[in-house]
C-alpha cells in the first residue's frame, strides 16, 4: 500500500481583484436608461444618503456641444443646460406604448361569455394558464384533468380545447405551430384542399419552398405512399396552397406579450444645424436624460457626517454608518456622473469620425472600430463596448445602436461619381454601406425591369464590382440574407 505524505507549505502570490465600488461602475456602464433607473431607486431604498430630487418622468434636460469637425474634443463635458422645446415632452406621451392584456386574460375573455357551466369554465382557466408565450400547450393536455372531479372527463377536454383552440387568435391551445397552422386553415370558409393535404403531416416539403421542388416531392411522396390526393399535383395548385399557407402564422400569439413593450428612448441626440460663420453645417451633440431619477447626497446625512461627536459612545457607532452611507452615496453619484461623461465623449468621438454620415446620410457610413474611438478621447476599449450595448444615438437619419456606428470593412477600388465619398482613404467602406448599395441595386432593377428574371448573387457580385466595391458572391449572400431579401429563386 502506498502511503501518502501530506505537507504544509507557504506560497506568496499576488492576486488583483475588483472592489464592490469598481465592479458597480462597470455595472452601471452597461445599463441603459430603464435599467440605470431602476438601480437608482434600489440604492435609494438601500442607502439613506442617496437623496431623489426629482423622481423619472419623461423629461428631457440636455448637455449640449456645438462642435466642428475642425475642433479638438472636450476633455470634460460642457455645463450649459437647457429644456427642448415642450412638444418634445408632447410627442413623448404620444408614442409611449399602452400596455396590452397578456393571452391569458384576452383568451379567458372570450371563453367566460361561451362556458356553458361551471365545470367548463374552470377547465377551460385550467387550459388557458397552461399556454406558453406562443399559444402552445405546456403539459400535455390530459394531464390537467382532476381524477378526483367525476366532471371532468376526456370528453369535457376536448370539447374545452376545441372552444379555446377557435377562439381570437385561432390556433393557440395545441401542440406546436404544424396544429396550429392546420386548425387556422380549417378556420377558413373554402381553403385550399391541397393546402390542408399539406399541411397533415407534409410541412417538411416545404423546407425549400420553390414551387418546382415542392411539386415534385409531392408527385414522388404519393407514389410513393400511394396516397390519393385531393386535386391534382401541378404548378399551378401547389402555387396556391403555398400562397395560401403563407397567409396563416405559426405563432398566433404573435401580438401578446406578459410583459410591456419596452420603449426605446435616445441617450444622445446629434442633430445638423447651419454655420453661419462658416457657411456650411455643424453637428450639434446633446446628451438626454430619459426616465432616469435625480439624485444627490442627503444634506442632512452631510451634516451628520460632521456634526455628530465621534468621542461620544453612543454617537460612535452611528457616525461609522453615517460616514459609510455618505461615502456609498457619493460613489454611486460619481458613478453616474462618470457614466455619462463616458457616453458623451463617445457620442462626441462618433459625431467625428462619421460626420458624412451625419451631414448625409447611413450610406456614408464609415468602418471604424471601438479601438478609434477608444484612442481618439483616451478611454479603454472595454469601455466602449459597454457603452456601446444598449444606448441610442437620435438623428436626422433615425434611431440608432451606439454599436451600429462600428462597422467591419469592406475593400473597395475606385468609385464610382454616384458612390463618391463612401470609402474612406484606404479604398474600403463599411458593410451597412454596402448592404444599402447591394438593396438599392435589387430595387432599382425590379423597377426598371419588372418583367425581368430577378438578378443572382453573382450577378450582384458583378454590379457591386461596377460601383468599386468587391465582394464574393457568398458574401452577397450573406447580406442579402440579413437584408431579409429572398434568394432570386424566390423573388418574383
Amino acid at each position: 500500500m502506498v502511503g501518502l505524505n501530506i505537507e504544509i507549505a507557504q506560497h506568496q502570490s499576488q492576486q488583483m481583484q475588483l472592489s464592490p465600488q469598481i465592479l458597480q461602475s462597470l455595472s452601471l456602464l452597461s445599463m441603459d436608461s430603464q435599467e440605470l433607473s431602476t438601480q437608482i431607486y434600489e440604492e435609494s431604498q438601500k442607502n439613506p444618503a442617496i437623496e431623489i430630487i426629482s423622481d423619472s418622468k419623461p423629461s428631457i434636460k440636455p448637455v449640449s456641444a456645438k462642435k466642428s469637425f475642425n475642433e479638438n474634443l472636450p476633455q470634460k463635458i460642457p455645463t450649459s443646460t437647457g429644456i427642448l422645446e415642450s412638444d418634445n415632452f408632447q410627442s413623448f406621451l404620444e408614442n409611449r406604448p399602452a400596455f396590452g392584456k397578456s393571452l391569458q386574460e384576452h383568451l379567458l375573455d372570450q371563453f367566460r361569455l361561451v362556458a356553458e357551466t361551471p365545470g367548463i369554465l374552470e377547465l377551460g382557466k385550467k387550459i388557458i394558464s397552461n399556454l406558453d408565450a406562443r399559444g402552445f400547450n405546456q403539459e400535455i393536455p390530459e394531464k390537467l384533468l382532476n381524477p378526483a372531479c367525476k366532471e371532468e372527463t376526456p370528453e369535457l377536454l376536448e370539447k374545452c380545447l376545441k372552444i379555446i383552440q377557435h377562439l381570437e387568435p385561432v390556433g393557440c391551445a395545441v401542440s406546436g405551430p404544424e396544429e396550429s397552422l392546420l386548425i387556422q386553415a380549417k378556420s377558413f370558409p373554402n381553403p385550399p384542399s391541397l393546402a390542408l393535404f399539406i399541411l397533415k403531416g407534409k410541412l417538411n416539403l416545404l423546407e425549400k419552398p420553390r414551387i418546382n421542388l415542392v411539386t415534385k416531392k409531392l408527385v414522388e411522396l404519393t407514389e410513393k405512399t400511394k396516397e390519393e390526393p385531393p386535386v391534382p399535383i401541378t404548378e399551378k395548385n401547389v402555387s396556391d396552397a403555398l400562397d395560401f399557407i403563407k397567409t396563416l402564422d405559426p405563432n398566433p400569439a404573435r401580438q401578446f406579450s406578459l410583459k410591456e413593450t419596452q420603449y426605446i428612448s435616445p441617450d444622445v441626440y446629434i442633430k445638423k444645424i447651419q454655420n453661419e460663420e462658416e457657411n456650411g453645417f455643424q453637428l450639434q451633440v446633446e446628451l438626454v436624460r430619459y426616465d432616469i431619477p435625480e439624485i444627490a447626497l442627503s444634506p442632512i446625512y452631510k451634516e451628520l457626517a460632521t456634526s455628530l461627536d465621534s468621542s461620544s459612545p453612543r454617537e460612535k457607532k452611528d457616525l461609522k454608518y453615517i460616514k459609510e452611507a455618505v461615502k456609498d452615496a457619493e460613489w454611486f453619484i460619481n458613478a453616474i456622473r462618470y457614466r455619462e461623461s463616458s457616453i458623451f465623449k463617445v457620442a462626441l468621438a462618433i459625431s467625428d469620425l462619421q460626420h458624412n454620415f451625419f451631414l448625409k446620410g447611413p450610406l456614408y457610413l464609415k468602418p471604424i472600430r471601438m479601438k478609434d474611438v477608444a484612442e481618439k478621447i483616451g478611454i479603454h476599449e472595454a469601455t466602449v463596448s459597454r457603452i456601446s450595448n444598449g444606448k441610442y444615438i437620435q438623428c436626422d437619419w433615425g434611431l440608432f445602436e451606439i454599436k451600429y456606428f462600428f462597422s467591419a470593412k469592406v475593400t473597395s477600388s475606385t468609385v464610382t461619381s454616384s458612390e463618391q465619398n463612401i470609402s474612406d482613404s484606404n479604398n474600403s467602406v463599411s458593410r451597412e454601406s454596402v448592404k444599402l448599395v447591394l438593396k438599392d441595386i435589387i430595387l432599382k432593377h425590379k423597377e426598371d425591369n419588372p418583367d425581368a428574371k430577378p438578378l443572382s448573387d453573382q450577378k450582384l457580385a458583378e454590379k457591386l464590382k461596377e460601383k468599386g466595391i468587391q465582394v464574393a458572391r457568398r458574401t452577397v449572400a450573406k447580406y442579402r440574407t440579413e437584408l431579409e431579401i429572398n434568394s432570386s429563386f424566390d423573388r418574383k
